[in-house]
């Protein structure tokens, strides 16, 4: 929520259109790794439409999700104390469980909830989101002629259930670091204000001597590109020989 309502103005108005209806409200806001945040981002931005080719750069665009000091004093103007900042990594989750966490924190039971039978809005491999983000590039050119949004969502399961066994993204040293010192000041905010027991938020990205042989291994950017393009040739002389035999069977 907090990536839409970006305002002063949006926030209290949220503050205000809830105290109508609750005596007290309390908010709790879970803050990730900026990093890890825009990957994720990334990867369910993709499934519908976005194509994005590379991981974007800090800054710009996804400074509203990666920001927390922003997020803080925005959301902190209008509730005040009643704000509350905790961290969505595995370390800090009860069980490792942003569920389990939230409930324990809220102060709710959770016996009586019954839990999903599968995980839903699950991350995509690096192959599955690049080719995706392809996909989503050329089939804007496609759709002005046969392929339709429909064909496109069949091209996204195919490479989802295709990809799903394959590593997710990892972000080179490179990218960590810049996202590191980008929002660094805005993490030590965060950690002066909510969590003064802890020397930093994250702690610094450190350069695995693996790093690079790991790297060579990477299918290179133009093979995804080569991919998606072949997927959606397929699916298109797939849909010009469907229209072919309908225009025929139907004369």
């Amino acid at each position: 929520m907090q990536a839409r309502l970006r305002t002063n103005k949006e926030v209290e108005e949220l503050k205000n259109f809830l105290l109508e209806h609750f005596e007290e409200v309390n908010v709790i806001c879970y803050m990730r790794k900026p990093i890890e945040a825009v990957i994720s981002l990334w990867s369910t931005a993709a499934r519908p439409g976005h194509c994005w080719e590379t991981l974007p750069l800090p800054g710009s665009h996804i400074d509203r999700l990666c920001n927390h000091r922003n997020t803080d004093q925005i959301w902190s103007g209008s509730f005040g104390t009643r704000f509350n900042a905790r961290l969505y990594t595995k370390s800090d989750l009860l069980k490792g469980n942003i569920i389990d966490d939230f409930c324990n924190y809220a102060g709710i039971d959770p016996s009586g909830l019954k839990s999903p039978s599968e995980m839903h809005n699950t991350s995509l491999s690096e192959a599955a989101i690049k080719t995706i983000s392809f996909i989503n590039k050329y089939t804007i050119l496609a759709l002005r002629s046969q392929l339709q949004d429909a064909d496109r969502q069949t091209l996204i399961r195919d490479v989802e259930d295709a990809f799903s066994s394959l590593p997710r993204i990892t972000p080179t040293h490179e990218e960590e670091k810049a996202y590191y010192e980008n929002y660094k000041k805005s993490d030590d905010y965060i950690t002066k204000k909510h969590f003064p027991d802890r020397t930093e938020l994250w702690p610094a990205p450190q350069k695995l001597e693996e790093e690079n042989a790991g790297r060579n291994m990477r299918i290179e950017q133009c093979t995804y590109e080569q991919f998606a393009k072949l997927l959606i040739g397929t699916k298109l002389k797939e849909k010009y020989r469907q229209i072919e035999l309908e225009q025929k069977y139907i004369r």
